[in-house]
């Protein structure tokens, strides 16, 4: 039995279409780049932007636009460029190039668009025109041109009163919330925030983790505590013990639990594999998993920017919007598409003869790829003998381990056995003869040793060298080389 182990379901890669009712997917020809711009697009008053993370020109084309040719107010908010520069430290997933790209990004944007940054800020939305024309999208991806296409993400397209909601938190945020402010290229001096306006209280299905709200992590409680029947969830990180406590009471109690997730990313694999081993289903979905999504039932459902993790759940400046009806019915049709094409599952057990192909263990701080094959032969090496009678009984040679980084079903050790020959310098025994006067059967030699030995040509004829070992005082049986 192997434990703990990543193995392949054999499917390629989870497939992603651009939406399904109210819900969008990041994918190759850029429906959740379009749906944002679309809001952009469209607005004539304001535009209100929050991402944690701002690289993608198309997002920045179309702001310029707007507050150059249309004269529209365009506010932002990112992370500070200090918690940026930390997580690209701490994950892969943030190269140092997009960082940059987001560094040199927001210094175009000066002048232009009203800039502010705090290091707790990780919300992702866009909301135009809150007052006479709400419209918007929560994402679950940054804005930037990988994320908007490469990665598994989500997107919301938001109804007129979650607009409103999510303007209400953005506009606290930005002025009560924010630590920095950019007013020309290269400059992002401290703000005081004003303490004039209020945070508000939740409405219309958007929850938060905002000042002192928590009502995005009671969504969050409510929505696995409350599933009857099952459970999908995708996230790209997974920590907090109040959820993952209640994930595993659920399985327990007969919930089927499925976690989405990114893989590989060792930092979580302590965390799933105990949710594994209660009887949860992890699917590995692909290296670009980000989307944030809970579907309990079938019929409720929540798309947020948090992870499941303390910050997010306690602490930041998250959001979410919560989902009913067709709208949650769509989330669990995205969600088990990724279910049943994810290529990767973990699994706390299985057989070598179960798997096949590559599969990833824990190795330290990573993962170790393995390649498993139905057969694989390994070659032992040489055994020698001293003599050629001692051919048949000469013993295995020490078996050899399997080549690093593979794993056979049916393994053939293989060896060879290197029969000995006459020793250089074996002096022949010139008349020999037996007790009886009778001529040896082969040549006798001397070694240098002293052993006095049978020098035969071929190993046909070792059989009868050996019956006449006694009779000659001969001590092996050699070839002549």
């Amino acid at each position: 039995m192997i434990e703990d182990i990543w193995a392949r379901t054999g499917s390629p890669s989870a497939a992603r279409v651009p939406s399904i009712g109210r819900i969008v997917q990041a994918e190759e020809s850029g429906g959740l780049g379009r749906a944002v711009a679309e809001v952009v697009e469209a607005a004539r008053d304001m535009v209100l932007v929050s991402s944690f993370l701002f690289a993608d020109p198309a997002t920045e084309r179309a702001l310029l636009d707007a507050a150059r040719q249309r004269r529209v107010r365009v506010y932002l908010l990112v992370a500070s460029e200090a918690r940026l520069d930390k997580e690209v430290r701490a994950e892969d997933a943030f190269a140092t190039k997009t960082v940059e790209e987001h560094k040199r990004l927001l210094d175009r944007l000066a002048g232009w668009v009203y800039v502010r940054s705090a290091e707790h800020f990780h919300a992702k939305f866009v909301v135009a025109d809150p007052k006479s024309q709400p419209r918007g999208v929560l994402l679950t991806a940054n804005l930037t041109r990988e994320a908007l296409t490469r990665n598994h993400e989500l997107g919301v397209r938001l109804r007129l009163e979650e607009a409103r909601g999510l303007a209400g938190l953005f506009t606290w945020a930005f002025w009560e919330s924010a630590q920095r402010e950019l007013l020309e290229e290269g400059r992002l001096p401290p703000v005081t925030a004003p303490a004039r306006i209020p945070l508000p209280n939740p409405a219309a299905g958007v929850v938060a983790t905002a000042g002192t709200r928590r009502d995005l992590r009671a969504a969050v409680i409510n929505l696995i505590a409350q599933a009857k029947r099952s459970l999908a969830i995708a996230t790209f990180g997974i920590a907090d013990p109040e959820v993952v406590d209640l994930l595993e009471e659920r399985a327990r109690n007969g919930v089927a639990v499925t976690l989405l997730v990114r893989h590989p990313r060792p930092a979580m694999f302590e965390t799933l594999r105990r949710l594994a081993r209660t009887g949860v289903e992890v699917l590995g979905v692909s290296e670009w998993l980000h989307a944030k999504a809970i579907v309990a039932d079938g019929v409720r459902g929540l798309v947020m920017t948090a992870n499941l993790e303390a910050h997010g759940l306690e602490h930041g400046f998250e959001v979410g919007v919560e989902l009913e009806g067709d709208d949650a019915a769509d989330l669990a049709r995205v969600l088990a598409s990724w279910q049943a094409e994810a290529p990767a599952q973990l699994l706390t057990s299985a057989r070598l003869g179960e798997l096949r192909g590559m599969v990833q263990v824990m190795n330290g701080k990573g993962y170790r790829d393995l390649t498993i094959e139905a057969k694989g032969r390994i070659d032992d090496g040489v055994a020698k003998v001293d003599c050629c009678t001692r051919i048949a009984s000469a013993p295995h040679p020490p078996q050899r381990r399997t080549p690093d980084g593979k794993l056979y079903q049916m393994v053939e050790h293989v060896w060879s056995i290197e029969p000995p020959v006459l020793a250089r310098g074996a002096r022949p025994v010139q008349d020999p003869k037996d007790a009886g006067g009778q001529v040896p059967p082969f040549p006798i030699y001397v070694e240098p040793s002293g052993r006095r030995v049978f020098a035969v040509g071929g190993l046909g004829e070792v059989d009868a060298a050996g019956a006449a070992m006694a009779a000659f005082g001969v001590q092996a049986v050699v070839l002549r080389g």
